[in-house]
């Protein structure tokens, strides 16, 4: 199944793969579930597409054990990997042409737990990767921000365009995620403004599909994963917020259509604006999506902890994505949600 996600990604991007053909690529945060996909597409177009194959360094906290997302491709002879902070120096004599920095807590309920982490990665991890990017001459570096920069944007900003800037509170419990997120792309635009690093920014929106964290707190791993146990799908609020969500493979395809643009200095919403959903819709695609069906229940309480502070509604707008990058999602909602069920199923001990 994943593997049909990276033919997909590939055939997505179709003669652009072939600037990776003979190059490095260094992935940080590769043991995540953004990061770890682009580390899975580029070793299958090693395997498939390139003529000769991309050196590929993922860099994660933690060396990558049998569970880990990509234990897949961890002894490909062209996958090295560096068990490191991204804060730390890198070893001596590694360089890439090519650079993802997707190292950073992404949930809420991570980032609220190691607020520092999310600081350290997002500021001085993107101001070190910059530096080496100038330093080694790369291609292409590309910085995974976020949505939640844009922070609960008024009806006329939405779906939300790159152009708008954004109101989230620097004082508030998501500031070191969302703060340092804006940071990390303000590095990005003045690197390529002072020294013409070839740097530029995805902001991706509510992504999903196989290895999607389950127990993050995340609206989407939570149903799926009270889903798979046969319990009743239960919300943590009312159900009246609006989402849109994108499967993993659609987004992978912009992430690399992005790395390998000439869009320097550019950011560029990733998602799916197509079936913009309400929670309480979401738990009912879910709960009905198989049978037998289970039943939905939704809180009737105040939001508390991570979820504080959440927009009220998140879409997308994808007209400049779609313009520069050709980037149109493909995968239906339901689709995608069936195929991270079955992806999650098959990995189950039988």
């Amino acid at each position: 199944m994943v593997d049909g996600d990276l033919r997909a990604v590939a055939a997505a991007l179709g003669p652009k793969c072939d600037a990776l053909s003979g190059s490095s690529i260094l992935v940080t945060g590769a043991g995540g579930f953004l990061p770890s996909y682009v580390v899975l597409a580029v070793a299958w177009m090693n395997r498939n597409v390139l003529a000769k194959p991309c050196k590929i360094l993922a860099l994660q906290r933690t060396a990558p054990d049998a569970g880990s997302r990509i234990a897949a491709v961890a002894n490909d002879p062209n996958v090295t990997v560096l068990v490191q902070s991204v804060t730390d120096p890198l070893p001596r004599g590694v360089s890439a042409q090519f650079i993802v920095h997707a190292a950073s807590p992404a949930s809420p309920k991570a980032y609220l737990a190691r607020p520092f982490d999310a600081i350290d990665a997002n500021v001085w991890g993107t101001r070190m990767l910059l530096d080496c990017a100038r330093e080694w001459q790369s291609r292409s570096v590309l910085f995974f921000s976020s949505s939640e920069p844009y922070g609960s944007p008024p009806p006329e900003q939405i779906p939300t365009p790159e152009t708008y800037a954004g109101q989230v509170d620097p004082l508030g419990v998501r500031a070191p995620y969302t703060e340092t997120k804006r940071m990390g792309e303000t590095l990005c635009a003045t690197y390529a403004r002072a020294y013409g690093v070839p740097a530029r920014v995805v902001r991706p929106f509510h992504t999903y599909g196989p290895a999607v964290q389950l127990d993050d707190g995340r609206i989407m791993g939570e149903f799926l994963r009270q889903r798979l146990n046969g319990q009743a799908i239960e919300a943590k609020s009312d159900g009246r917020g609006i989402r849109s969500f994108c499967y993993v493979g659609d987004a992978t395809a912009g992430f690399m259509a992005a790395l390998l643009s000439d869009c320097v200095g550019e950011a560029f919403n990733i998602g799916d604006d197509r079936e913009p959903v309400t929670i309480r819709q979401l738990a009912h695609i879910i709960a009905e999506i198989e049978s037998p069906h289970v039943p939905v229940h939704l809180a009737t309480a105040p939001q508390t902890g991570h979820l504080t502070g959440t927009p009220d509604e998140v879409k997308p707008d994808l007209q400049k994505a779609a313009r520069m990058l050709g980037y149109h999602p493909q995968t239906s909602l339901r689709e995608g949600i069936q195929r991270t069920l079955r992806w999650f199923r098959e990995q189950a001990p039988h």
